[in-house]
C-alpha cells in the first residue's frame, strides 16, 4: 500500500459503511448512491457553515478595503504599490491566502469524492443494475446516444448555484466556479452514472444549503412590478403576434387538411385540435422570448467578449469537429461532444454580436444575413428533433423530397459552425478589431512563407524520404524536382493571386494564417513528427497510431492555439525583420539539407539499379532456360507469404493436388524470423546463418553479413558445377556480374511479351501527399491518407514496384525455354505477397487493398501457370522446386486476421497470434522426379532447411527421425543496415515438433 493508498482509505471506509448501511434500510443500489451523497452532505455541513461564516467576514473586509486599495492602484506602480497593499492588508488583518477560503468548500469534498470514484467503481454488484433511466450504474447514462444526461445535469445545477451564490457577491468567484463547473463536466462526463449521480447529488444538496447561508439571494421580486413590466412590453406587440398566430394557426390547419386529403380523415378532429394548440403554443414562446429580449436588450447590447475568447472557443470547436469527422475508426463521439461544447458558447456569442451590430449595417444585408442564421438554427433544432424522435425527418419543396438522417449531433456541430463562421464579420466590426499589416515587407513574409510551405511538400520532404531507402524507387531523385515544379508554382501562383484580391483586414488574417502554417510544418516535420511507421506505398506500418486518445487531440489544440497566438503577437509587434530572417534560414536550410541528403545516396541522377544493369549488360539475357536432359534446380522465394493459406487453398480447390504433383507441402514450418533481411541469409546458406550467429560477429555491419551469405550461396553453386540463374538478391551488395545469367526487377522484351504499356509511377504522387500527411495535424491526418486510398489516387493507378512484382511473375511462362545443355540452378526472390496486396482480375484489371489471402491466391494461380509450361516443355520430372517463404504474413498491416490456424490460443503463455503467423512460412518441395499428387508431411520443418534441401546436404526431409527443436527470433526492423552490426532480437523461441500446439513454445528471451 503505497502513501496515497494510506491517506485515502479512511474515507473509502466511511463511504463504504455508509453505502452497505443505506443498502441494507432500501434494498436499492441507485436510492444508496443518494442517501450516501446525503450523508457525506451532512457530515460536512457545520465545516460549510464554518466556512461561509469566514468567508463572509472577509468579505466584509474587503469592501472596508476596496476604496483604499482603488486609490494605491490608481496612484502607485511597482514595489511601491506592492508596500501600500502590504500595508493596508496588515492594518485591516487581512491576508490574500484568504482569498482561497471559498475554495475550502470544495477541496474538503475531494478526498470523500476519490473515495467514493475507488469504492463505486470497483463494486462489481451495480454492474447492470438499472436505476430509472440509467440502464447500468456501472457505465455512463447514454440517454441520447452519445450525450450522457446525468453530467449535464449536474452542470445545469452547478451554473444555477454559482449564479444564485455569487448574486451579491464577487464576480471573480462566478468566473472560478463557471470553471469548476465546466472542469468536473468534462471529467465526469464518461465515467459511471453511480458516481456522477453521487456527484450531482452532491451539488443539489449544496443548492438546497444556499437557503440556510445564503437567504437573502433568494427574496422574491415584487410580483404586480414584474407584470406591469411584462404588460408594457407586450401591449404594442399585439396586432403582430395576432397576426403571427394567425398565420401559424393556417398554416398547421391547412397542412392536416393537406396530409388527410393523401391518406384518411380518421383522426381529423384530434389532428386539428393538436394543431391549433400548438400554434398558441408556439406564440406564446414567441412573445416569451421577445419580451425577454426587450426586458435585457441593454444589458445584450451591453456584453462584450473579448476577441481572443471568441476565436479561441470557434477555432477549437472546428478543430474538434474535424478531428471526430475525419478520425480514422469512423466519427468519433467524444471529440464531437467536445466540438458542440466549445461550440455553443461561441455560436452564442457570435450572436449576440450580430444582434448588436443590427443599427450599424445596411438593413437588406442584415435580413440576408439573419435569414440565413434562421434557417442554419432551424436545421440544428430539426437534428435535436431526430435525436429525441430516433427517427430521420423528411420533408418537400417543390416535390423535392429532403430527408435529415445519419449522425444529427455531426449535422448539428457542421450548421452550428458555419452559422457562427458568418457572423465572424459582424463580431468583427462590432468589436472593431484593428489589424497590424507589417508595412511593406508583409509581401516577402507571404512568399517566403508561401515557398517553404510548397517546397516542403512538393521538393524537399519527397527528396529526405526518397534519400531515407533510395533503393525502394525506380527513378532518380532528380526526378521529383522535374515532376512536381508545375504542381509547386500553380499553388504559389494560385496563393498570390488570392491574396492579392483579399482587402486589406483580410490580408492580415491571411499573413497570420500562412506564417502560423509554415511554423507548424517545420514543427511537425522537424520537431516533433508523428510515429505512424514506414510507407507502405499506399499505408503506413502503424497506421493504428492514428487512432489516438481526447487527450493527445486536447494537447495538439492547446498547441496550434500556441502557435497562432505566438504569431498574432509577432506580427502585431511588427517583427519584420526577424521573420523574414528566420523564413530566409528556414528555406535554405531544408533545401540544403535535402539536396544534401539526395545527392550523397549517388540515385540523383540516376539509379543505381540502372547503373548496375548497365555495367553487368552482358550477362542480363531476358531469359530463364532449363534443361530438358541435365537437372534443374528453382529455389523460389516468395516475399511474406502465409504458410497455413497453402492448407486454405487445397482444401477450397482439392483438384490443385494433381496439379501440384509431385510436391511436398510442410504446414508444420516455421521462419527463422519475421523480417526478409534477417531471414534470407539462412535460406541461403542455413542455420550457420542464423540470427543468433550472425550477432556473434560485432565487428560486422549487417549489409556486408548478408552479402557474405550471398557470396557464398553463389560460392556453392559454381562448386556443384550449376549455371546460375538468379534475381537480385534483397539486402545484398553480391557483384552482380559473377552470376551468369541475371534476372533485372523488369527488362523491356518482356513488356512485349506480355503486351503491357508503361506504368503509370505512383510514387510521384505519393511522395507529395506522404508529405503533406506529415505537415498536417492528426486531427486532418485521416482525410489526407483516406484509409489507404489518399488524395488523389485511383484504385487501379499501380507503380513500377507493382507493376514489376506483379508481372514478373506472369511473364515467367513467356520468358523460359527449354534449350540449356547445363544444369541449372534458377534462384528467384519475388516481392509478389509483400505488402500492399493487390490483385488483378479476370479482365486484367488492377484492384488495390486485397487481402493477403486474395493477393496469395492469385499468386498460386500465376505459379500455377509456370509449372503447366515445366510440364508441357518436358523440364517438370527432372526439376527440383523449393518454394519457400522468408515469413508469414505481417498482420499488423492488415485491418484484422483473416486466417484460422489449427491454435487453441486459451492455452497460450509465450507468443501472441499476430507474431505466431508472422513466423509460419510456406514451404513446398518437389524432387527430381516425383509425380504423386501434392501430399502434406507435417514434421516441424524451417525456412533455413531450405539451403539443406536444394544442395542435398542433410535434407531433413529424407531423415527418418522427425523429433526437432528449432529456434526462431521476432526481430525489430532496422532501415540502416549499413550502420548497425546486430540484430535488434525483441523476442526469442525455442519450438519443438509442432508449431500449433503453443505448449510446445518456449520463449528463451
Amino acid at each position: 500500500m503505497n502513501f496515497f493508498e494510506y491517506i485515502i482509505a479512511p474515507f473509502i471506509f466511511i463511504i463504504k459503511q455508509i453505502f452497505l448501511f443505506s443498502y441494507d434500510i432500501t434494498g436499492n443500489y441507485g436510492i444508496s448512491v443518494i442517501l450516501l451523497s446525503f450523508a457525506i452532505s451532512v457530515l460536512l455541513l457545520p465545516v460549510f457553515f464554518l466556512i461561509e461564516k469566514t468567508k463572509k467576514r472577509n468579505d466584509t473586509v474587503k469592501q472596508k478595503m476596496k476604496p483604499l486599495l482603488d486609490e494605491i492602484k490608481r496612484c502607485y506602480k511597482g514595489q511601491e504599490r506592492y508596500y501600500y497593499i502590504k500595508t493596508l492588508n496588515r492594518q485591516h488583518n487581512y491576508s490574500n491566502s484568504k482569498a482561497l477560503i471559498p475554495i475550502l468548500s470544495l477541496l474538503l469534498q475531494i478526498p470523500f469524492f476519490i473515495a467514493a470514484y475507488q469504492f463505486l467503481d470497483n463494486y462489481e454488484p451495480l454492474s447492470g443494475i438499472n436505476f430509472g433511466f440509467i440502464n447500468d450504474l456501472k457505465k455512463p447514462d447514454g440517454l441520447f446516444g452519445i450525450i450522457n444526461f446525468l453530467p449535464i445535469a449536474m452542470t445545469l445545477i452547478n451554473l444555477i448555484t454559482a449564479y444564485f451564490y455569487t448574486k451579491n457577491g464577487d464576480p471573480s468567484e462566478k468566473k472560478q466556479m463557471l470553471l469548476v463547473a465546466v472542469l468536473f463536466l468534462i471529467l465526469l462526463f464518461n465515467l459511471p452514472a453511480a458516481l456522477v449521480l453521487y456527484w450531482t447529488m452532491n451539488n443539489v444538496f449544496s443548492f438546497f444549503r444556499l437557503f440556510i447561508t445564503h437567504p437573502e439571494v433568494f427574496k422574491k421580486p415584487d410580483l404586480k412590478t414584474f407584470i406591469n413590466k411584462i404588460y408594457l412590453q407586450l401591449n404594442p406587440l399585439r396586432k403582430k403576434l395576432r397576426l403571427f398566430l394567425a398565420v401559424i394557426t393556417l398554416i398547421a390547419i391547412g397542412t392536416q387538411i393537406s396530409w388527410a386529403i393523401q391518406f384518411n380523415f380518421d383522426t381529423i378532429v384530434m389532428r386539428l385540435f393538436l394543431a391549433i394548440a400548438g400554434s398558441f403554443l408556439l406564440t406564446i414562446i414567441t412573445a416569451f422570448a421577445i419580451v425577454s429580449y426587450k426586458i435585457n436588450k441593454e444589458k445584450i447590447l451591453k456584453i462584450k467578449i473579448r476577441p481572443q475568447l471568441f476565436f479561441i472557443l470557434l477555432f477549437s470547436a472546428i478543430y474538434f469537429f474535424f478531428a471526430s469527422w475525419f478520425f480514422f475508426t469512423g466519427t468519433n463521439d467524444v471529440l464531437l461532444l467536445i466540438a458542440i461544447l466549445f461550440l455553443l458558447p461561441s455560436q452564442l456569442i457570435g450572436l449576440i454580436n450580430f444582434v448588436q451590430i443590427k443599427k450599424s449595417v445596411k438593413k437588406t444585408s442584415f435580413i440576408i444575413a439573419a435569414c440565413i442564421l434562421m434557417l442554419t438554427l432551424a436545421y440544428q433544432i430539426i437534428c435535436l428533433v431526430i435525436l429525441i424522435e430516433g427517427t430521420p425527418v423528411a420533408y418537400q419543396i417543390f416535390n423535392i423530397e429532403f430527408i435529415i438522417t445519419g449522425n444529427t449531433w455531426l449535422h448539428f456541430a457542421e450548421a452550428g459552425i458555419i452559422a457562427t463562421i458568418l457572423t465572424i464579420p459582424y463580431y468583427w466590426k462590432n468589436n472593431a478589431i484593428q489589424t497590424y499589416l507589417p508595412g511593406k515587407h508583409y509581401w516577402l513574409i507571404v512568399i517566403l512563407s508561401l515557398a517553404y510551405i510548397f517546397g516542403l511538400i512538393f521538393f524537399w520532404n519527397p527528396l529526405i524520404v526518397y534519400s531515407s531507402y533510395p533503393e525502394n524507387f525506380y527513378f532518380p531523385a532528380i526526378a521529383i524536382l522535374s515532376q512536381n515544379f508545375i504542381p509547386f508554382i500553380i499553388c504559389i501562383g494560385i496563393s498570390i493571386f488570392i491574396f492579392i484580391l483579399f482587402p486589406k483586414k483580410v490580408k492580415y488574417l491571411f499573413l497570420i494564417f500562412i506564417l502560423s502554417l509554415t511554423l507548424l510544418a517545420f514543427l511537425y516535420c522537424n520537431i516533433i513528427p508523428f510515429d505512424i511507421g514506414t510507407l507502405q506505398v499506399n499505408f503506413f506500418s502503424n497506421e493504428q497510431n492514428l487512432v489516438q486518445s481526447p487527450f493527445y487531440f486536447f494537447i495538439e489544440n492547446i498547441f496550434i492555439l500556441t502557435v497562432f497566438i505566438i504569431v498574432y503577437h509577432i506580427i502585431k509587434r511588427n517583427f519584420v525583420k526577424p521573420v523574414i530572417w528566420g523564413l530566409i534560414i528556414l528555406n535554405f536550410t531544408i533545401i540544403a539539407q535535402s539536396l544534401f541528403v539526395s545527392i550523397n545516396t549517388g540515385h540523383f541522377y540516376h539509379t543505381k539499379n540502372t547503373q548496375n544493369e548497365n555495367d553487368s549488360i552482358n550477362n542480363i539475357k531476358g531469359k530463364i532456360s532449363f534443361s530438358k536432359d541435365n537437372k534443374n534446380v528453382v529455389l523460389f522465394i516468395i516475399d511474406g507469404a502465409q504458410g497455413w493459406f497453402m492448407n486454405d487453398i487445397l482444401n477450397e480447390k482439392p483438384e490443385l493436388q494433381n496439379i501440384f504433383s509431385g510436391f511436398t507441402y510442410y504446414p508444420n514450418t516455421l521462419a527463422m524470423s519475421t523480417f526478409t533481411y534477417a531471414s534470407v541469409p539462412s535460406i541461403m546458406c542455413g542455420f550457420d546463418y542464423s540470427v543468433e550467429n550472425m550477432n556473434k560477429e560485432q565487428d560486422k555491419n549487417i549489409s556486408s553479413k548478408i552479402t557474405n551469405a550471398s557470396e557464398l550461396f553463389l560460392k556453392k553453386i559454381k562448386q556443384k558445377g550449376y549455371y546460375f540463374t538468379s534475381t537480385s538478391h534483397c539486402y545484398s551488395n553480391i557483384d552482380y556480374k559473377k552470376i551468369d545469367n541475371y534476372l533485372p526487377e523488369w527488362h523491356p522484351s518482356w513488356s512485349y511479351e506480355l503486351e503491357l504499356g508503361k506504368p503509370s509511377e505512383m510514387w510521384y504522387t505519393r511522395l507529395w501527399e506522404n508529405a503533406l500527411f506529415s505537415c498536417a495535424p492528426l486531427s486532418l491526418k485521416p482525410l489526407i491518407y483516406n484509409n489507404k486510398k489518399w488524395l488523389v489516387s485511383k484504385q487501379t493507378d499501380i507503380n513500377s514496384n507493382e507493376f514489376h512484382k506483379y508481372n514478373f511473375q506472369r511473364v515467367l511462362p513467356e520468358i523460359c525455354d527449354n534449350k540449356s545443355d547445363e544444369t541449372n540452378f534458377i534462384y528467384i526472390h519475388s516481392l509478389f505477397t509483400h505488402p500492399p496486396w493487390d490483385v488483378m482480375n479476370d479482365n486484367k484489371n488492377f484492384i488495390r487493398f486485397a487481402s493477403p489471402y486474395a493477393n496469395f491466391r492469385w499468386f498460386v494461380k500465376t505459379f500455377i501457370q509456370w509449372i503447366e509450361w515445366m510440364k508441357k516443355n518436358d523440364v517438370y520430372d527432372n526439376t527440383k522446386i523449393v518454394l519457400v517463404s522468408d515469413h508469414g504474413v505481417g498482420w499488423s498491416l492488415h485491418e484484422r486476421i483473416e486466417v484460422k490456424v489449427p491454435v487453441n490460443w486459451e492455452e497460450n503463455t509465450a507468443i501472441d497470434p499476430r507474431n505466431f503467423l508472422h513466423l509460419n512460412a510456406l514451404l513446398l518441395i518437389k524432387d527430381f522426379n516425383s509425380k504423386v499428387p501434392l501430399k502434406k508431411d507435417w514434421r516441424l520443418m524451417s525456412s533455413a532447411d531450405a539451403s539443406s534441401i536444394v544442395f542435398d546436404e542433410n535434407d531433413p526431409t529424407k531423415s527418418d527421425s522427425t523429433s526437432r527443436t528449432i529456434k526462431a527470433y521476432i526481430t525489430k526492423w532496422v532501415q540502416d543496415i549499413d550502420n548497425t552490426n546486430v540484430y535488434d532480437i525483441s523476442d526469442e523461441f525455442e519450438v519443438k515438433d509442432n508449431i500449433f500446439d503453443l505448449k510446445n513454445w518456449k520463449k528463451i528471451k
